[in-house]
């Protein structure tokens, strides 16, 4: 009885996680929340100080980048900037004439930590070519100027890194602070 219990439990867990794993949409105007339709995510763990947020948050970034201190800007206990790239490359045919290109994705992630939740707001920087180090931003290579899509597949990307961005900060809060709490 006990392990269907168990087993029902992290089936509904799982479920959970991935149905929040498509938190985020790319437009012209930058990421929005598909839920609330704001540039933010809360992800609430009611009854956990903004202290132990910050701290859990702040040990997940580290670990995730090899330099905290030239990625990120922070305020103890009020929030985290994150300027940086994404390590892994974006393939896409139909910016560059002369065939397939490799892009990297330069993003900043704001937390912001408040009593019982975290304030997650992903900004769009730019796709930087590696073959020829021109920059894309988001109006005129993303999308037109009417806001329609340029490269469904691209934009994608984006939004698929962000959004496991987001479901791995969120897990790792959770776990690392109903770890702490449950002792």
């Amino acid at each position: 009885m006990k392990r269907k219990l168990l087993l029902a439990l992290t089936i509904t867990l799982c479920t959970s996680s991935l149905l929040k794993a498509e938190n985020f949409k790319l437009t012209s105007e930058g990421f929005i929340n598909k839920e609330s339709n704001t540039p933010e995510y809360v992800i609430e763990v009611p009854g956990v100080s903004k202290e132990n947020l910050f701290k859990s948050a702040k040990l997940y970034i580290a670990s995730n980048y090899s330099n905290y201190n030239n990625i990120a800007t922070d305020v103890e206990n009020e929030y985290i900037i994150i300027n940086s790239q994404d390590d892994n490359k974006i393939h896409s045919k139909t910016f560059t004439r002369g065939g397939e290109d490799l892009w990297k994705y330069n993003y900043q992630y704001k937390l912001n930590f408040e009593d019982g939740k975290v304030i997650f707001e992903p900004v769009f920087k730019e796709l930087k070519s590696i073959k020829n180090r021109k920059s894309k931003k988001l109006n005129g290579a993303l999308f037109c100027k009417n806001g329609k899509a340029v490269n469904k597949k691209l934009i994608r990307e984006v939004e698929n890194r962000v959004n496991d961005y987001t479901k791995s900060l969120e897990n790792n809060i959770r776990t690392s602070n109903s770890v702490a709490f449950s002792y």
